[in-house]
């Protein structure tokens, strides 16, 4: 009995840790490679869903839903949205918006 109890207790704990989705990633400006902070990084186009980049760019999402689309985005830069397909460490570069002020 007690082989029992410890085996179900481990295929639960399994079933658990492999149902996470976790993502480790870095976000940079695609004209000079460096780190952007604050990013906002929102999973599947749901706002209740995401994390900010660190002050290194550098995120981790976990997440029990699967995780299929990416949103990022920064003020004055384009925004990117990425599919997902299950890495888990991604890099992403952000283009600058080219808007100018007039006068």
């Amino acid at each position: 009995m007690k082989k029992i109890s410890i085996s179900l207790l481990f295929l639960l704990f399994s079933c658990v840790v492999i149902s996470q989705n976790k993502i480790n990633g870095i976000v940079l400006a695609a004209e000079n490679n460096q780190p952007l902070a604050f990013v906002t990084i929102i999973i599947n186009n749901n706002p209740k869903w995401g994390t900010v980049s660190d002050i290194d760019g550098k995120f981790e999402l976990e997440s029990k839903e699967s995780i299929t689309m990416l949103s990022f985005s920064y003020v004055g830069y384009e925004k990117k949205e990425i599919a997902y397909s299950g890495e888990a460490k991604i890099s992403v570069a952000l283009a600058a918006t080219k808007v100018a002020l007039n006068e």
